[in-house]
C-alpha cells in the first residue's frame, strides 16, 4: 500500500514500478501501471494497481544517467554524495524520505546486486511524467509510445491478435527528459559504484562558455524478436549520458570571385581563422576538420585550407564542414563554406607582322583574374573554321611563324602559306595552309580561350609577305623611224618584259630612265612607249630603263632600248583660210597655220618662216602677226578681203607653199522681245527697250504694220493679241546693223470683277480636313472688299468668336472660342445652332468704299 497526504489539489499521475515482482515473479500489473487523476480539496481517492501473471509480450527495463557513458549500469544516487553506497531504513511506516534514498535491502539479503535485489538500489534512474519517450514499432503495424516513469522503469505489452515478431525500440529524447539528465549530470550525485572504481566523484558546479551535450546508448535502439517461447524482453535499457563542453563555433565562409580555371587554385580561404572555442580562435592542431556535405569542384584540407578544384562552374559553390576538438572528438560544430565562381579572364592581343618578307604574329596573352599554370595554346583555323595545325606551350607575350611558312638559319623566307613553287615560278595553291590566308581564325587558349580573327600580314614594298617574284627587263630594237617626223610609240620596253615567268602587267610596276639618250632624240614615256624626236638625223640611239616591282621594293631589272633613225625630207601642207566676222565681233578672228601640216604634224611657228604677201583686195584695219594670228579691227567696214601668205622650213628654205586669207566682213543683226497690254493705253518709248549705248539716230519700222507705232512710240491700245515685229535700223558707214524687236499684246492688265460674298450657314470642325471651318466666299479679296469684321453668338446671345479680317485660312472660324465666354478653348464649342453677324466694307464702280452688313444662322455638328 501506498500513501499520499498534503497533497494539493490539481491534476496527477501516479505510477507504480516494481521491477522487482517483474523480475523476480513475473508478476505484472493486470490493467496499467498508471494512473491521471485529479484531486479535490478534502475528497479522498483509492486506487488499486493489481498485479499477476501475464500471456502477453513484455517489452521493457531501464533509463538510468550513464555516467561514465559505457553502457553498463554501474551506477547509483549518491543522495548524501560521501561516496559510499548508503543503505536506507524505513521508519516505523515503512517510509523513507525519496530524496535520500540510495539503497532499500527489502529481502534483507544484505546486497543490491542480482536479479533478486532489483529495484532495491537507487541506480541513476529517471524519467518523464510529460511525455512519452520509448517509441515501440512492431508487426503488424504496431505502434506504442511509452513513458518512463520517475524512477526510469518503462514497460509495455502489445495487445494485438498476433504480437510476435521484431520490435524496433528506441529512446528519443526532448527537451523535458533532457533536462532532466541534464540536472543530474550537473549534480554530479549519480556515480560509479564503489565496486568499480573507489574513487568519489564529487558534485560539479556550471562554468563559463560550456553547454551540456547529451547522448544515448545505444543510439540506434534496439531489435527484438518476440516468439511463444521468449515473450518477456526486460532488458531493454537506454543509458544517458550528459556532458559538458567547451563552446565551439564554426562560422560560414566565403570567398570570390574565384576564377574556374582548369587547374586546382589552392587556399582561396581558411575555414579556421574566424572559428572559436570559448570565444578563442581555434588552432588546426587542435582540431579535426571534416567535410559534412562534400561539393565536387571544392577540396577542404585537413589545416582548414579549401582548395577549388579544376573546371569549376560559374555560379556559387557550397560545402558544409565539421570542427571537432580533436581530445573531445564529440563536441563539434558546422558551418558552410561557399565560393563564388567567376568565368575566368583574360586580355588578348594578336598583330600579324611581316619581317623580311616573311609573316608573323605577334601576340600578347594578359590573365585577368586569375595565375595560369600551363602555357598559352594557339589553334589555327582556316576556311569553314577547319583547325590546320596548333602550336602548344608558349609564353604569354611571343612571335610566331606564320603556319606554312618556312625560313632558313638567316631568316630568309623560302616558302610561304598558299604558295607553290612550280616550272620556275610561284602561283598560288593548295600547299595545306592555303585557307590561313587571306583571314585565319585563331583559338588562344591558357585555361579560358578567345577567338579572333586575323589577317594575314598586309605586304607593302619594304616586305611583301610572299615569295619575291623573278623580274626581267629584256633589251628592244626599233627601226627604221623616220627621222623628219620622228614618231610616238616606236617600241613598248613592257612588251617583252616579264614577272614571275609571265607577261608584265606595267600596273605591278615602276618604270624609270636610268640613262637617257644623250642626243635627247629618244623620249621613254610612262606607258611604256619610246618617242623619237622629229628632225631626228639618221642614226641609231640608246636609252637604259629600269623596271621595279610596286609591290617589292628593290626587285629590279634594266634592260637598253635601242632605235634607228632614217631621215627624210618633210612634206609642208597648207590650206587656204576663210574667215567670217560680223562688226561687233572685231579682234583675234584665227590662226592661219592652224590647218597647216609639216609631214602629218601640226605647222608649228618655230620650225617655218612666215611672209604675208601683198593682198589683191586687203584693207588697213586687217593685219597677221608673226605667229600667224589673223586681226580684223573695228575700223573695218563691211566687205569682202583677200591677202597671200608663204610658209617655208627654216632647215629647209627650199620647202615652201603659199596659200590665200579670205576675210568677209558682215553687218551685224540683233533680236530682242518685249511685251504690253491691250487694255493700256501708255505710250511705250521704244528705245528704252534697247540695249544700253544703242545710237539714237536708227530708224524704227513697223514690219507688220500695225499702225501702232508713231516714231519711236507704240501705243498698244485696241491691238488685238499677238507677236509684232519692229526693226530698228542703224545706218552706219562703217558697221550698219538692224535690231528687231518682237512685242507680244496681251491683256494682262485688264481688271477682273469681283466675287460675291457667299456665306455657308453650316460646317463640321471634325478634323478630316473636309468643311473645317466657317466658310465666307470671296471675303478674302481684299482688293475688293477692304475691310471686315466677323461676330458669332451662341443661342443664349453670348459672344463666342469675333475677329477683323477674316480671310477662311489663318483667321478663321474653326469651333474654338474666341470671344468674351469662360468656355475652355481646348474643349471646342458644342454641336449647335449659331448666329453671325458680317460687317465688311466695298468698293463701287467709282471706286468708292460701300458699308455692308450680313447676318442670319449657322449651324456647327461634329
Amino acid at each position: 500500500m501506498y500513501t499520499f497526504s498534503g497533497m494539493a489539489a490539481g491534476s496527477y499521475l501516479v505510477q507504480v514500478q516494481d521491477a522487482n515482482l517483474n523480475s523476480v515473479y513475473q508478476l505484472y500489473p493486470v490493467d496499467s501501471n498508471l494512473f491521471f487523476t485529479t484531486l479535490e480539496d478534502c475528497k479522498f481517492q483509492v486506487h488499486n494497481f493489481e498485479y499477476g501473471k501475464s500471456n502477453l509480450p513484455v517489452l521493457g527495463d531501464y533509463v538510468w544517467y550513464d555516467t561514465n557513458a559505457n553502457g553498463i549500469q554501474d551506477e547509483w544516487f549518491d543522495a548524501n554524495n560521501d561516496g559510499v553506497v548508503t543503505k536506507n531504513i524505513p521508519d516505523s511506516e515503512g517510509a523513507i524520505v525519496y530524496s535520500l534514498w540510495e539503497w532499500i535491502d527489502f529481502n534483507g539479503d544484505g546486497s543490491y546486486a542480482g536479479p533478486q535485489n532489483v529495484g532495491e538500489l537507487n541506480a541513476g534512474g529517471f524519467g518523464n511524467a510529460k511525455g512519452p519517450n520509448v517509441i515501440v514499432d512492431g508487426p503488424n503495424g504496431y505502434h506504442a509510445e511509452a513513458i518512463i516513469g520517475i524512477q526510469g522503469y518503462w514497460r509495455d505489452r502489445p495487445e494485438t491478435a498476433n504480437p510476435y515478431g521484431q520490435y524496433k525500440v528506441k529512446l528519443v529524447r526532448d527537451t523535458n527528459l533532457e533536462a532532466v539528465a541534464i540536472a543530474l549530470g550537473v549534480g554530479g550525485l549519480v556515480k560509479v559504484l564503489p565496486s568499480v572504481t573507489a574513487k568519489k566523484v564529487p558534485s560539479k558546479t556550471n562554468k563559463a562558455q560550456l553547454h551540456t551535450v547529451c547522448t544515448t546508448t545505444p543510439d540506434a535502439g534496439y531489435i527484438v524478436n518476440v516468439t511463444p517461447e521468449d515473450l518477456v524482453h526486460l532488458d531493454i535499457d537506454f543509458g544517458v549520458n550528459c556532458k559538458e563542453y567547451q563552446d565551439i563555433v564554426a562560422n560560414d565562409d566565403s570567398a570570390g570571385p574565384i576564377a574556374g580555371v582548369n587547374h586546382t587554385t589552392t587556399n582561396v580561404l581558411n575555414v579556421l581563422p574566424n572559428d572559436t572555442i570559448e570565444g578563442v580562435p581555434v588552432t588546426a592542431s587542435a582540431m579535426i576538420v571534416t567535410t559534412v556535405t562534400p561539393n565536387e569542384f571544392l577540396q577542404l584540407n585537413p589545416d582548414g585550407s579549401v582548395d577549388v578544384l579544376p573546371n569549376a562552374p560559374v555560379g556559387t559553390l557550397t560545402m558544409v564542414y565539421q570542427i571537432c576538438e580533436a581530445d573531445q572528438s564529440s563536441n563539434c560544430d558546422t558551418a558552410t563554406i561557399t565560393v563564388t565562381i567567376v568565368a575566368p579572364e583574360m586580355t588578348v592581343t594578336a598583330t600579324p607582322i611581316c619581317v623580311n618578307d616573311v609573316p608573323y604574329l605577334d601576340y600578347v596573352v594578359t590573365p585577368g583574374n586569375f595565375t595560369p599554370v600551363d602555357g598559352v595554346t594557339i589553334t589555327w583555323a582556316g576556311t569553314g573554321n577547319n583547325v590546320i595545325t596548333t602550336m602548344n606551350n608558349l609564353p604569354l607575350s611571343g612571335r610566331v611563324l606564320w603556319p606554312g611558312a618556312v625560313v632558313d638559319q638567316a631568316g630568309n623566307g623560302v616558302d610561304w602559306p598558299g604558295w607553290l613553287f612550280q616550272n620556275n615560278q610561284w602561283v598560288q595553291g593548295a600547299d595545306g595552309f592555303e585557307t590561313l590566308r587571306p583571314t585565319a581564325t585563331l583559338t588562344i587558349a591558357v585555361n579560358p580561350s578567345q577567338t579572333i580573327v586575323v589577317n594575314y600580314p598586309p605586304a607593302d614594298p619594304y616586305c611583301i609577305a610572299r615569295p619575291t617574284f623573278a623580274i626581267v627587263a629584256n633589251d628592244d630594237t626599233a627601226g627604221p623611224v623616220n627621222g623628219n617626223n620622228g614618231g610616238t610609240n616606236v617600241i613598248n620596253v613592257y612588251t617583252n618584259d616579264t614577272l614571275n615567268g609571265n607577261a608584265l602587267n606595267p600596273a605591278d610596276v615602276t618604270l624609270t630612265t636610268v640613262t637617257p639618250d644623250p642626243k635627247g632624240a629618244l623620249t621613254l614615256n610612262p606607258d611604256g612607249s619610246v618617242n623619237v624626236a622629229a628632225n631626228t638625223p639618221t642614226g641609231t640611239y640608246t636609252l637604259t630603263y629600269q623596271i621595279c616591282e610596286n609591290a617589292d621594293f628593290g626587285n629590279c631589272d634594266t634592260a637598253i632600248v635601242n632605235v634607228t633613225v632614217s631621215f627624210i625630207p618633210p612634206v609642208l601642207t597648207a590650206l587656204t583660210d576663210t574667215y567670217s566676222v560680223t562688226c561687233n565681233g572685231f579682234g583675234v578672228v584665227g590662226n592661219i597655220l592652224s590647218n597647216d601640216k609639216i609631214d602629218i604634224g601640226p605647222a608649228s611657228i618655230d620650225l617655218l618662216n612666215l611672209t604675208i604677201l601683198p593682198g589683191t583686195q586687203g584693207n588697213p584695219g586687217i593685219t597677221v602677226d608673226a605667229l600667224g594670228n589673223v586681226n580684223v579691227a573695228s575700223t573695218t567696214p563691211p566687205g569682202t578681203y583677200s591677202y597671200d601668205y608663204q610658209i617655208c622650213l627654216k632647215k629647209f628654205p627650199e620647202i615652201c607653199v603659199t596659200k590665200n586669207i579670205a576675210i568677209a566682213v558682215l553687218p551685224t543683226v540683233s533680236n530682242l522681245t518685249g511685251e504690253a497690254c491691250a487694255d493700256d493705253s501708255t505710250l511705250i518709248n521704244l528705245l528704252s527697250i534697247l540695249p544700253e549705248n544703242t545710237p539714237t539716230n536708227g530708224t524704227w519700222i513697223d514690219t507688220n504694220n500695225s499702225n501702232a507705232l508713231q516714231g519711236s512710240f507704240l501705243n498698244a491700245f485696241g491691238l488685238a493679241l499677238g507677236n509684232y515685229v519692229f526693226e530698228y535700223k542703224i545706218t552706219d558707214q562703217n558697221c550698219p546693223r538692224s535690231i528687231f524687236l518682237s512685242m507680244e499684246i496681251n491683256d494682262d492688265c485688264k481688271v477682273l470683277a469681283c466675287t460675291n460674298v457667299l456665306i455657308h450657314n453650316a460646317f463640321s470642325p471634325n478634323g478630316d480636313g473636309i468643311n473645317d471651318v466657317f466658310k465666307i466666299d470671296g471675303i478674302d479679296e481684299i482688293t475688293c472688299y477692304p475691310e471686315n469684321t466677323v461676330e458669332i453668338y451662341n443661342r443664349w446671345g453670348v459672344l463666342v468668336f469675333e475677329t477683323s479680317n477674316y480671310n477662311n485660312t489663318t483667321n478663321a472660324f474653326d469651333g474654338t472660342s474666341r470671344g468674351r465666354t469662360t468656355i475652355k478653348k481646348s474643349d471646342g464649342l458644342p454641336t449647335g445652332t449659331y448666329f453671325y453677324i458680317i460687317n465688311y466694307k466695298s468698293l463701287d464702280g467709282n471706286n468708292v468704299i460701300q458699308s455692308n452688313k450680313r447676318d442670319g444662322y449657322l449651324y456647327l455638328s461634329k
